[in-house]
């Protein structure tokens, strides 16, 4: 069983989809009732089933599914999904996780648990290391494998896959995608007590012009895919925006394409803090990173390392008149000042550079149900 999130996660997708070519398994992939339309790219032998997030307060599983995740021997997960870490003795219980990046999580934020499991997938012995200390685990039980759905983004890379015309993605010289993370807003209450909130600013850039941003993007013939967070509210200011194509799980869902199927057929990545940015660097494309709001971000979500700057695909900017500046000399001349900082950080990330990861993670893992 591969239990994905409360959306579908490409990790999960490209894992269940690689067994099921090569393995002779019974094979299941866990998602949320609203995401069992995403089901014709899996593979027919794979057996969706629905998950406890259709369930608001952990309620009982639909009993094909209780079935289905009692009744397997594997347990592949990309999230922390049960407030226990196993659930039957003779169960194997793996965690693929969802990205390799740089916030504090788990342990790091002072949880005591961690994430438990069998074995966990890190992508480097950089990672290996970051993985056992935040998922509480040893490291000797932490596999150098790499992430599942970089095959995918990888392989659709040099292939023929195109979008169909009612996307809105075609007709273009080149598609940036911007997608920022999940953040907070830190701030002071009357009592001096230090407050931490959501907040709407989906660039966390304060008064970001989006309208001169569209001008330099449509002299270009250019477009800015802005794909949000999952949990961040949708982005209302959209009159007038003719070079911006604002997306979300959803719209990836309808237009049945999985993300790194879109990442791969993009020019060039904005981001801030998400873990995306070590991914794309497998791309050797160009990677633009805003971080106007570091010191806030710090403080509300926290980085795990002290030197992030040295630990990041490309130089951080601090302004959107930088951003901006950056992104015009690429629109102009193709610049690509930062590739050499970047494949150094990809290869302090990721060990293999490859769409072989499901494949070494299966060969680790199943060594004795190879066909």
């Amino acid at each position: 069983m591969i239990i994905s999130h409360s959306k579908i996660e490409d990790n999960a997708v490209e894992m269940a989809n690689y067994l099921a070519e090569n393995y002779k398994l019974r094979i299941g992939l866990m998602l949320s009732d609203k995401d069992l339309r995403s089901v014709k790219k899996l593979k027919n032998k794979i057996h969706p089933a629905v998950s406890f997030y259709s369930f608001p307060g952990l309620k009982p599983f639909h009993p094909e599914s209780f079935r289905q995740l009692f009744g397997s021997k594997y347990i592949l997960f990309t999230h922390l999904i049960f407030p226990y870490d196993r659930y039957l003795k003779n169960q194997i219980t793996v965690n693929l996780w969802h990205g390799v990046g740089h916030k504090k999580i788990n342990t790091a934020r002072g949880f005591k648990q961690g994430v438990p499991a069998n074995y966990t997938i890190a992508t480097s012995k950089m990672t290996q290391k970051m993985f056992a200390d935040l998922f509480a685990n040893p490291i000797e039980t932490v596999f150098i494998g790499g992430m599942p759905r970089n095959d995918l983004m990888l392989r659709t890379k040099d292939s023929e896959f195109k979008f169909h015309q009612d996307t809105g993605l075609n007709g273009y010289d080149r598609i940036i995608i911007w997608m920022p993370t999940f953040r907070r807003k830190v701030s002071k209450n009357t009592a001096g007590q230090t407050i931490i909130s959501e907040t709407d600013n989906i660039f966390g850039i304060d008064s970001f012009n989006i309208e001169r941003f569209n001008q330099m993007l449509n002299r270009h013939n250019s477009l800015c895919v802005v794909k949000s967070h999952y949990y961040v509210k949708e982005y209302k200011n959209r009159q007038g925006l003719s070079n911006f194509l604002f997306i979300n799980d959803n719209w990836l869902y309808e237009n049945g394409i999985l993300l790194y199927e879109l990442l791969s057929k993009t020019a060039a990545l904005i981001t801030d803090y998400s873990s995306v940015m070590t991914d794309y660097s497998l791309l050797d494309k160009p990677i633009f990173l805003i971080a106007e709001d570091i010191e806030d971000y710090k403080k509300s979500q926290g980085l795990y390392f002290e030197d992030y700057e040295n630990r990041v695909p490309s130089k951080l900017f601090l302004s959107q008149n930088e951003l901006f500046e950056a992104v015009k000399l690429f629109l102009e001349h193709g610049d690509d000042k930062f590739a050499e900082k970047r494949r150094k950080i990809r290869d302090l990330y990721y060990q293999y550079c490859d769409d072989k990861s499901a494949e070494r993670i299966a060969k680790f893992i199943f060594t004795d149900l190879k066909n």
